[in-house]
């Protein structure tokens, strides 16, 4: 689950000043606006919002919640035409991304022994790293090749497997 989520994250955020002047000749104030929003939202959500969702819903429903609100707004990402279109995209991914950075923290910790918790954060933080790693060179190489819209594609394509482990019973119970 991890990996799919970082990769879809890493993904967008890093091809993200690429594909807003790829697709709509962004200027780097607006671009820089754009991210800072989405940093603002997830702050807020991370801040206040987890823990009372958390007492509404189960961690596993919130988790499925999320990857399909994830899911929906990279689709939106992938079909926008305009720069708000594209811009309104960006609070649903923002508020699902920490919310689903939380929990499936909360999920590693849980499923994990209490003595091996030190060594599955560290491999979780080291996939995360090798997604930061690669996806840079991967979304450049995508939008180079194929457009930025694709981007989007392929980060539905990596929810759209964390949706299927998340509702099979792949993901851990919490």
């Amino acid at each position: 689950m991890r990996l799919c989520v970082s990769f879809a994250q890493h993904m967008h955020r890093s091809t993200f000043s690429m594909a807003a002047v790829a697709r709509f000749n962004m200027p780097a104030r607006d671009t820089g606006i754009l991210l800072s929003y989405m940093g603002v939202v997830g702050f807020l959500m991370q801040f206040f919002a987890v823990k009372a969702l958390c007492r509404r819903y189960s961690e596993n429903s919130l988790i499925l919640a999320s990857a399909v609100l994830m899911l929906l707004s990279f689709m939106l990402y992938t079909v926008a035409t305009t720069r708000w279109l594209w811009g309104i995209s960006l609070a649903p991914l923002a508020i699902a991304s920490a919310v689903m950075r939380t929990l499936i923290i909360s999920a590693l910790t849980k499923a994990a022994p209490a003595d091996s918790n030190q060594a599955v954060l560290g491999l979780s933080v080291t996939m995360d790293s090798i997604c930061r790693i690669l996806s840079p060179f991967i979304g450049g190489i995508i939008i180079q090749q194929a457009g930025a819209q694709w981007v989007g594609i392929g980060s539905s394509g990596a929810c759209c497997l964390l949706i299927v482990a998340a509702s099979t019973g792949r993901a851990p119970k919490t």
